[in-house]
């Protein structure tokens, strides 16, 4: 009998996901029996459900905001990257322990490599606090050797507990934290090479919003990266048309569940075939 996998998304409001379509792609091209949920939770419900979960059968689950971070303590082995910054988004369970990963880190490089000779020793501009966040900072600061990252958040008490865990990531790299506001009184965003927003602002239920204020000034020539995906996102749109390179999350997320599955599974995937059959190449 051919065994079925089940695996799924933890997540809140994530109906918009396409996690669902990349993972019956990869299970079609691979000959996989399997299926892939999403499992929309709020904060109340979060530990009642997670722990129902994990006892459902279900063999692993992707996670996505605003859970990273929270779902990090429920885990019996964590990979080193998933150690390191305290955010999970690939679990896998088996003989009812669970391992979590971090597998933001590789999709988020994966998409930013055709930059990669401009990166080193240079400023990045990282918009949002959580788990995205700091799997983001990680893979500058290790794959792409980063100079120095300003990281604008919103919550105070987030923006300490990102310095007080991101600060022992940083090498030799300057981290340098801000509260939202201050955006506007940057005078010259020139100085950065990266912009990378890591909030769901811009996004899925969010469309018509900027993670970015009015004021804020393009710095023609540079990269804007968006961890949002979607059709005609307004403020890729916008970083378009003031001249920046773009670059959105279709690549990294196809690239994370890609990983995740090879970690679940132990078998590899081709990126191109899946990215290709999902978002038609574009």
């Amino acid at each position: 009998m051919t065994e079925r996998l089940k695996f799924g998304l933890v997540g809140y409001n994530i109906q918009y996901s396409r996690s669902p379509e990349i993972f019956q792609t990869i299970f079609d091209m691979t000959g996989t029996v399997g299926e892939f949920e999403l499992y929309d939770l709020s904060y109340s419900e979060f530990d009642q459900r997670f722990g129902e979960l994990v006892n459902s059968g279900i063999d692993a689950l992707s996670v996505t905001t605003p859970f990273k971070m929270e779902v990090a303590r429920y885990m019996d082995n964590l990979d080193e990257i998933a150690g390191a910054i305290g955010a999970v988004n690939s679990v896998h369970i088996k003989g009812g322990k669970l391992s979590g990963y971090n597998t933001d880190c590789h999709g988020f490089a994966s998409a930013l490599r055709p930059f990669e000779s401009r990166l080193p020793q240079t400023k990045a501009l990282v918009l949002g606090c959580g788990g995205a966040a700091r799997a983001v900072v990680y893979s500058l600061v290790h794959d792409f050797h980063i100079a120095s990252v300003t990281v604008a958040g919103r919550n105070e008490t987030k923006l300490e507990e990102f310095q007080r865990v991101m600060t022992a990531c940083m090498g030799k790299s300057v981290l340098t934290l801000m509260a939202y506001p201050q955006l506007e009184s940057i005078r010259d965003t020139t100085e950065f090479e990266l912009i990378v927003n890591c909030t769901p602002v811009g996004g899925g239920n969010m469309k018509n919003t900027s993670p970015l204020p009015d004021a804020f000034s393009w710095p023609s020539g540079k990269i804007y990266y968006d961890l949002n995906y979607g059709d005609q996102i307004p403020v890729i749109t916008q970083a378009n048309d003031a001249g920046l390179s773009t670059i959105d999350g279709r690549k990294m997320l196809v690239a994370q569940a890609l990983k995740s599955f090879e970690l679940w599974t132990g078998r590899k995937v081709p990126f191109e075939p899946i990215f290709e059959r999902v978002f038609g190449g574009r």
